[in-house]
């Protein structure tokens, strides 16, 4: 049985309350686990938002027209939303919509981080401004929205991978024809942007010594799909994410070695090496000598 409470939040500026979109969900990619991307299917009789979604919103009707009252510019309006039709509510902007009507609609929420990879991959940008739509008629959008729908409710073993190129689709669609400035540029001679770097070594340094740092979280830190970011991070530093996390660690590792304080299973784990034989097998490989040697040479 599917929850009614929807996973799409919306925040109230005013007091700070999360509150769900609606409790009318009758449908809902939830336990599919679709990275970046969420459908759900709303029925409700009645409809209040007041506030700001977390993720990019669209809505398109599933059966009759209904009236909406929508405030456009400081200014209230009220408009038939009909079938074939789409609303486009960008992430972090405000919105505000109301309807006495009974109303079926579905929402597809692809979320900032896809459209960042997105930008990045294909359109070399840090990011683009979507522009809110109250009624676009956009068929391509429409269709991907129906799409992605259809699949949520197929259940195929293939889906998520299907979800994943649909909201890749979607948002170099929603970048492309439903935006309206680029945020920030960067070269494209490749690499990473800046910002993307700084938070890729960031994340590294500040979890050097957890067994759990890996490539993949670099990546999710720079907001990028693994490959494409393995990629331009070898452009930037001209070594691959994994060599450099090891050399790191090993540079962490001759700072405790010179501090003479710590015995080597301890710095082992420190540094974040499964085990004193990887650590020294590691160390040997790119220092010529073992951490014992390295430590006697330093204190003679």
């Amino acid at each position: 049985m599917v929850d009614p409470s929807s996973q799409e939040i919306v925040l109230d500026q005013g007091t700070g309350e999360r509150r769900p979109l609606t409790k009318g969900v009758v449908e809902s990619s939830r336990a599919l686990k679709w990275p970046n991307l969420r459908a759900e299917r709303h029925r409700v009789k009645g409809f209040s938002i007041e506030g700001i979604f977390q993720n990019h919103v669209l809505m398109v009707p599933m059966s009759q027209t209904v009236t909406v009252e929508m405030e456009l510019k400081g200014r209230r309006k009220k408009l038939d939303f009909a079938r074939g039709q789409v609303m486009i509510h960008p992430s972090e902007s405000h919105i505000s919509m109301h309807s006495s009507d009974t109303l079926d609609f579905l929402t597809i929420s692809p979320t900032p981080r896809l459209m960042t990879q997105v930008c990045t991959e294909y359109l070399k940008s840090a990011s683009v401004i979507i522009q809110p739509t109250c009624a676009t008629g956009d068929s391509f959008l429409k269709a991907a929205c129906m799409q992605i729908y259809e699949q949520m409710k197929d259940r195929q073993p293939c889906g998520k991978m299907y979800a994943a190129v649909m909201a890749k689709t979607l948002g170099l669609h929603l970048a492309m024809f439903h935006a309206n400035g680029i945020t920030e540029e960067y070269s494209t001679s490749g690499g990473l942007a800046p910002f993307q770097l700084k938070r890729a070594l960031a994340y590294v340094h500040a979890h050097l010594g957890s067994n759990g740092l890996s490539v993949a979280k670099m990546a999710d830190a720079a907001g990028l799909s693994l490959f494409y970011f393995i990629r331009q991070f070898k452009i930037n530093m001209g070594v691959s994410p994994r060599q450099y996390i090891i050399r790191q660690r090993l540079e962490l590792s001759k700072t405790l070695l010179i501090q003479n304080k710590l015995a080597l299973d301890e710095i082992t784990q420190k540094v974040g090496f499964q085990n004193k034989s990887t650590f020294i097998h590691r160390f040997r490989r790119v220092c010529g000598v073992t951490p014992f040697q390295f430590r006697r040479r330093i204190l003679e």
